[in-house]
């Protein structure tokens, strides 16, 4: 079976790239020889306010803040009306448990878009 090929997208400021030699070498002590011949990440800098929209598998990630300020961050996780938890463990700390089987949904898992 041949592997998927791998993408990394880095979102970055342009002043860091040590970082990036970190991971990249991090990452690949779990990655096949054939995985590591297909890694090569890609380095995507952002202007302040912007934002990457990517799949929940693709590897990502950024640089470290070196200014006095906090960097603020917002994830939306989405997904298919429908879809059954797999576990009966919290999927984020601080918010309960969907129970496996159940469907997905109530407060941290509403329903975005009803289709018609």
């Amino acid at each position: 079976m041949v592997s998927p090929p791998l993408q990394t997208l880095f979102c970055i400021s342009t002043s860091a790239c040590k970082l990036l030699l970190y991971v990249d070498s991090e990452v690949k002590k779990f990655l096949t020889e054939e995985q590591i011949a297909q890694f090569k990440p890609i380095a995507i800098p952002l202007k302040k306010g912007y934002a990457t929209f990517h799949h929940p598998l693709l590897m990502h990630g950024s640089y470290e803040n070196k200014t006095e300020r906090q960097r603020r961050a917002f994830v939306l996780n989405v997904f298919k009306d429908g879809v059954k938890s797999d576990a009966n463990t919290s999927l984020l700390n601080g918010v309960p448990a969907i129970p496996q089987g159940q469907e997905m949904g109530g407060k941290f898992f509403p329903l975005l878009l009803e289709s018609k």
